[in-house]
């Protein structure tokens, strides 16, 4: 199914919406819908209280959503933040049961494209969860390279709740040149 949408630059009147999208993306039931989640692995909230609303006032960090523009519903979301030459996208999600539209892919594509011409830098980071193997290929057919740099993920989140069973998961550090 192919739909039509924009990108444009977050705005604090999205921030429900955003919220709402990326904790059904990450690890509500809903986002069983989609080819990717984390909810067989984590549980709990993704976001923190007021993260979003600080990561739009925030001069280091830049958020795209993406529009379907059949009824302005907000349908995916990109962050992108520059700590000195680190800089790395996140906070990516889109509405579950449209992944695998190329909405993910364009959202990844406008955020390459404004890091390199409007901040003018030369590689694009992103940290995933190692046992999610159906992204990390996603990412890998993105033009994105493994570094072979691991973290572990609880001492990155120490918030997170582990599922049963669930134990050792690595963050994995990919980039790509652009």
């Amino acid at each position: 199914m192919s739909i039509s949408f924009v990108i444009r630059d977050a705005q604090s009147k999205d921030i429900s919406a955003i919220e709402n999208l990326i904790e059904a993306g990450y690890r509500k039931d809903e986002a069983r819908l989609g080819w990717t989640h984390e909810t067989d692995i984590l549980s709990g909230d993704r976001l923190s209280e007021g993260e979003i609303a600080k990561t739009l006032d925030d001069v280091n960090s830049k958020m795209f959503v993406a529009i379907d523009n059949s009824n302005e519903n907000l349908i995916g979301v990109i962050c992108v933040s520059k700590d000195n030459d680190w800089i790395e996208f996140g906070k990516f999600s889109v509405k579950p049961n449209l992944q695998g539209g190329g909405i993910g892919r364009r959202l990844i594509n406008h955020v390459e494209n404004f890091v390199s011409k409007v901040w003018g830098e030369k590689k694009l980071k992103l940290s995933v969860i190692s046992k999610r193997k159906e992204l990390v290929e996603f990412y890998l057919r993105c033009g994105f390279k493994d570094t072979g740099q691991r973290i572990d993920f609880v001492k990155v989140h120490p918030y997170v709740i582990l599922k049963d069973g669930v134990e050792n998961l690595e963050v994995i550090i990919m980039e790509k040149n652009l």
